[in-house]
């Protein structure tokens, strides 16, 4: 997923849910999620699953690793 920077939001939704999330449809789900800002959700899931971003000296993502 961010390899190719396609993000399912039923895939957050269901690690919400799978994380002790209050149950809520995936409509309220995306309509809540669509407010966050998205860089920092990646941010604390790649602090979380102890992932690294490479990027290169203007910024732009490259790839991720463990």
């Amino acid at each position: 997923m961010r390899q190719s920077g396609q993000y399912r939001v039923e895939w957050f939704y269901e690690y919400y849910l799978k994380n002790g999330g209050k149950p809520v449809s995936l409509q309220e789900f995306h309509a809540v999620f669509s407010m966050g800002d998205l860089n920092q959700i990646l941010v604390d899931m790649d602090k979380k699953f102890n992932l690294t971003s490479i990027m290169d000296k203007n910024g732009k993502f490259i790839k991720i690793t463990t």
